[in-house]
């Protein structure tokens, strides 16, 4: 089965076999949150084994968290004040497309940077 949800004005349709679903009460009023989990921060003794669940109506689905791959720190020689700068840039609400930009990144990179300075510890498999 698959359930189709609109976010950011895209449509897209999350395949439930890669869920865990199992059979929920139904007797209590319930609303959809249609939104996109890619990564967050747990309490470091929570990660392993923690699982997004999310219940609709009688249905229940999850997917287990996977800590962050936190390598590219190892693997690329950026330096304090660019990781700094890019925070600042983040704090003020601007884009990683458009701080990528300036800075003359790729923006997966200021994307890491980004979730680095957030504190994000676990991040959700998106396929």
């Amino acid at each position: 089965r698959s359930l189709t949800a609109a976010a950011n004005g895209l449509t897209n349709a999350l395949n439930m076999s890669d869920f865990r679903s199992e059979r929920v009460s139904a007797s209590r009023p319930s609303a959809l949150l249609v939104c996109k989990v890619a990564q967050g921060r747990l309490p470091a003794a929570s990660v392993n084994g923690s699982r997004l669940a999310i219940r609709v109506g009688g249905q229940e689905a999850s997917r287990h968290f996977n800590k962050c791959n936190d390598s590219w720190r190892s693997l690329l020689a950026l330096s304090e004040p660019i990781i700094s700068t890019i925070e600042v840039l983040a704090k003020e609400a601007i884009k990683p497309e458009r701080i990528a930009k300036v800075l003359n990144m790729e923006v997966p990179l200021v994307q890491k940077v980004v979730a680095y300075c957030k504190g994000f510890n676990v991040e959700l498999p998106q396929h």
